[in-house]
């Protein structure tokens, strides 16, 4: 009994300290993953961050983004400002003075296809038609095509895709449609809601003023 009570602090076994360490590490790393996300909007909407996740995107599709500046946060709103689409050959598609959406990063995070409410302010887009091909601001937001694949063992089909849902209003808008011919029709001041129940079920009311001055 004595030998016990005279064992310094220095005696205690280095494995017994080293694992009292490990509850200490575990939750210094759980901080810091608490702290980035909270900071990820931040990051995402810094100019660095907003190049990069451009630049992913852009890597998938055909088209090409711009985004002049971005406000982001978890439960939203998503604030776009100064977006630009230029289709595959370089001609500007669409264009708005700013993008507001109502879901936030979580949101779309857990369900991208359904983005809430989404509000155009002044979007400007030109639609260059084309014999056997779709319109331009169609190609604009195709994804590019894979890499063909290598032979291999039969992959399963992918499941079916989510289909967009949600409200799209437009404020103030103009639409100029190119034939092949080169003949064009403008649309200004268009404005009204649609609303997406899939691609199949497109429902909504717009007002709109042609260039011959007639809506």
């Amino acid at each position: 009994m004595a030998r016990d009570a005279d064992r310094r602090p220095d005696d205690v076994p280095v494995h017994s300290r080293k694992r009292r360490r490990w509850p200490y590490i575990l939750g210094g790393v759980l901080l810091l993953l608490i702290i980035l996300l909270i900071a990820l909007p931040a990051i995402v909407a810094s100019r660095q961050g907003t190049q990069y996740v451009v630049g992913m995107l852009n890597d998938r599709l055909r088209g090409t983004l711009k985004v002049e500046d971005v406000d982001l946060s978890w439960g939203g709103p998503l604030r776009l400002e100064g977006l630009t689409m230029l289709d595959p050959q370089d001609r500007q598609v669409l264009g708005a003075r700013q993008v507001l959406v109502t879901a936030g990063l979580w949101n779309l995070v857990r369900s991208p296809m359904t983005f809430g409410e989404i509000t155009l302010d002044e979007p400007d887009a030109v639609v260059y038609l084309q014999e056997q091909q779709p319109p331009s601001i169609a190609q604009a937001v195709e994804p590019t095509e894979p890499a063909p694949a290598e032979p291999g063992p039969a992959v399963e089909e992918p499941a079916e895709r989510a289909a967009p849902r949600g409200r799209i209003n437009i404020r103030g808008g103009r639409i100029r449609v190119v034939k092949p011919t080169g003949e064009d029709l403008a649309v200004s001041d268009v404005t009204g809601e649609v609303t997406l129940d899939t691609l199949d079920n497109v429902q909504g009311e717009l007002a709109a003023t042609l260039a011959t001055g007639g809506r």
